[in-house]
């Protein structure tokens, strides 16, 4: 099939459908059967069973892939007889797009010698192990196993999965268009409290203005903390955050700024340690995180004061 009938196929499963209702209920059954036994088999040497050497590794791996070839074969016919079924053969009647050196995998099927693995050379059994299961799936891949009830599930279970892909890149697009703003501008800012001799309107703090020499003064408080409500989600991309100009910038790190969604509960998006002057704002890049409430919060004891604090985002 071509890449368009293949991506068809995916989504619509209606050769799989077609050969799920054609199978008689025992023929359904014989093949997931042995399609179970084969996947058994196989996720036993993919764990890497250590209490196993090679050889025996080999050899279940073999066992795998002759136990999907007697399902092709039920699927095929429903009356074949299991026990006059020669795998290596069957294998052969069906090798039209098996991968390279699928006739390695034949040969290790039809092989009777018991030592068979076990007389190949290091890179020889690399190769025929690695073609035994490049093969198995090729012929898994060729046998329908699923009831038309499971297939079904599975046309609906893409369709949603596409659908949930274009609603987010359909959502992606839309935010990638809205223009970044300072959407903390004029929003309601709480802090933890007002040093008694010190002049300042925390309603200023989000105007832009990093010049001035503070927009707040908190007390020497234990962790003091300025909040800024946003009235509202929005998506993060950048914070801002303009240091006191008048000096003291020491006092004022480390410096943890934290997001929350219902003002209780804040979390930790970025921490500043080191100093930092007027001029020279700590810069903070977002992945486009979505919250309502913006806190910075000194984590020591001292005083909290700020010129201003943008936060860049979108609705």
């Amino acid at each position: 099939m071509n890449a368009l009938a293949v991506a068809k196929e995916f989504f619509l499963q209606a050769r799989a459908e077609q050969t799920a209702r054609a199978y008689a209920p025992a023929q359904a059954e014989r093949v997931a059967s042995l399609v179970r036994a084969a996947r058994r088999r196989r996720a036993g040497t993919a764990a890497g069973w250590s209490g196993f050497s090679q050889p025996a590794a080999a050899s279940l791996a073999r066992e795998s892939l002759a136990l999907f070839v007697l399902a092709a074969e039920i699927a095929r016919d429903a009356d074949a007889d299991l026990a006059a079924v020669d795998v290596a053969a069957a294998l052969a009647g069906m090798s039209d797009g098996a991968p390279d050196g699928w006739e390695r995998a034949r040969d290790a099927l039809a092989s009777k010698d018991p030592l068979f693995f076990d007389s190949l050379e290091p890179r020889a059994f690399a190769e025929t192990l690695a073609a035994i299961r490049a093969t198995a799936r090729f012929v898994e891949s060729r046998v329908e196993a699923r009831s038309v009830t499971a297939v079904r599930a599975t046309r609906w279970a893409r369709f949603a999965a596409i659908a949930v892909l274009v609603l987010y890149a359909a959502v992606a697009a839309y935010r990638a268009t809205r223009p970044i703003q300072n959407v903390a501008r004029g929003k309601k800012v709480t802090i933890s409290s007002q040093h008694p001799h010190t002049k300042g309107d925390p309603g200023v703090l989000t105007d832009g203005n990093g010049a001035r020499g503070f927009a707040f003064h908190t007390r020497d408080d234990e962790s003091p903390w300025v909040t800024i409500d946003l009235d509202g989600f929005y998506t993060i991309q950048r914070v801002v955050v303009h240091t006191r100009g008048d000096g003291f910038h020491e006092t004022i790190v480390p410096l943890a700024l934290e997001f929350s969604d219902d003002g209780a509960r804040f979390r930790e998006v970025a921490r500043k340690s080191e100093t930092f002057e007027p001029g020279h704002p700590w810069i903070v890049d977002l992945s486009g995180e979505r919250t309502r409430f913006v806190r910075l919060r000194v984590t020591h004891r001292g005083s909290l004061a700020l010129a201003a604090v943008e936060v860049l985002g979108s609705p």
